[in-house]
């Protein structure tokens, strides 16, 4: 085995103590075993699907009680925050917070720091949140269309708010480029009618300092994206290395994007990601996409009303899903993820850094199991001709489309056969009020 194999189990393996549940499926993917146990370097298939509740280490349960401290008005919100100690909830009296506020603080595991709403206010968050401490929550709030939270921390959580009306470049949450972020929680949150990214980050900053942000329970509805060129709703750009990103359990409804090229609904491009167990409706001709990306997992989803699946990258596993309407489609390409220097892998952004390349990478090694829905392998980008490679197909419920010199090494076996448990959410499953199977 090659050191620069060695370093990549490392990696994996030394997040595995800490992601449990959701995410152990993408770092079992990953290859968190005994280096000696992968014969030459090569990353086993096909690990089990694991449960999807969080340990806390993502999760960050919030107690019942803690200190309550009555935050009166906006311009006493920055002093308390200042002061706030591990059990602290800072309970914001109704009425408007515009401006910038920073956490910076350190909560603990069993006694995060929370914002909140008081009981029975409505608060009108339209500024800047930065959380950039740790243990950190921010629940209960109303984000307006010029508001936006950015986060820089670690164990930080944002769960059970509204954002609602944000524009391109504006609200949402963003995961800032440049900045040490891992542990993070996205959930139980409404996003409504937005005109671009409900989240979107341009780069991790660090591979090895970012992990396992999850985004999970969460409800995007009636939103719009346009333009050429990857305006997408979530998004994760030009970060090749392995992150153990999920999307989980995440309702996507009435959702558009108008780019002509790719119309993506979800673009991942780190490695060791999951998107399991999420529905997507009315959304016709989005893709939940895996752009460049090793070793992650799309599993147990319900795409109906015309949403697709599309899959680039080595070893990426597809299984369980139901789709209507849409497609499975098994990537062929105009490189490989081979064409990226170890650079390109490790630290992002990569534009400007010699030799990356963006890429429409061919699959490479996918398993392909117990779905439903047509399934399209060497399906191609105009002019992308290097063809999609060694695709296994297993217990499909039906047979593959094979696109003539865009596919090659394809095995098939169990047609008619899919194990297939895909369950459709609902509203109630999601966002504000939605229980939340990882706190019980």
């Amino acid at each position: 085995m090659t050191n620069q194999t060695t370093r990549r189990f490392s990696l994996r393996c030394s997040l595995r103590s800490s992601l449990a549940a959701a995410l152990l499926p993408a770092l079992a993917a990953a290859g968190c075993a005994d280096p000696g146990e992968a014969p030459d370097g090569e990353l086993p298939h096909g690990a089990p699907l694991a449960s999807a509740a969080a340990p806390a280490e993502t999760a960050l349960c919030v107690a019942g009680s803690g200190r309550p401290i009555k935050v009166p008005d906006a311009s006493r919100l920055q002093a308390l925050i200042d002061d706030a100690q591990p059990g602290d909830h800072l309970r914001l009296a109704g009425g408007s917070y515009d401006g910038d506020y920073r956490y910076a603080r350190a909560g603990r595991p069993a006694a995060p720091i929370v914002i909140e709403a008081a009981p029975g206010q409505q608060v009108r968050f339209g500024g800047t949140l930065t959380l950039g401490g740790s243990y950190g929550v921010v629940r209960g709030l109303a984000f307006t269309a010029s508001a936006r939270v950015v986060l820089t921390g670690d164990h930080d959580r944002i769960t059970g708010n509204s954002f609602v009306g944000a524009k391109v470049g504006a609200g949402g949450v963003i995961a800032t480029d440049g900045d040490s972020f891992a542990f993070d929680r996205i959930d139980h949150n409404e996003f409504r009618q937005f005109a671009g990214a409900a989240f979107r980050s341009d780069g991790f900053g660090g591979v090895d300092d970012n992990q396992g942000m999850r985004l999970d329970h969460n409800h995007f509805v009636h939103h719009t994206v346009a333009g050429d060129n990857e305006s997408v709703l979530l998004m994760l750009t030009d970060a090749y290395g392995d992150s153990a990103l999920s999307y989980d359990h995440n309702l996507f409804d009435d959702v558009l994007n108008g780019d002509r090229h790719e119309s993506e609904l979800v673009s991942i491009k780190t490695g060791a990601s999951s998107f399991i167990a999420n529905t997507v409706i009315n959304s016709p001709n989005v893709k939940v996409s895996l752009r460049q990306t090793n070793r992650s997992r799309v599993e147990d989803n319900v795409l109906s009303g015309g949403a697709s699946i599309r899959v680039s990258g080595d070893d990426n596993v597809v299984r369980g899903n139901r789709v209507t309407g849409g497609q499975i489609e098994i990537a062929a390409g105009d490189g490989t993820m081979d064409d990226q220097p170890a650079a390109c892998h490790k630290r992002a952004p990569t534009t400007g850094l010699p030799g990356c390349k963006g890429l429409h990478s061919s699959a490479r090694d996918t398993e392909v199991s117990d779905n439903v829905g047509p399934i399209v392998v060497g399906d191609p980008f105009p002019g992308d001709d290097l063809p999609a490679q060694r695709t296994t197909l297993r217990n499909n419920a039906q047979r593959a489309t094979r696109v003539a010199r865009h596919e090659v090494g394809t095995d098939e076996a169990g047609v008619g056969h899919a194990d297939n448990h895909a369950r459709a959410l609902s509203e109630a499953d999601v966002g504000v009020g939605a229980p939340d199977p990882s706190c019980p």
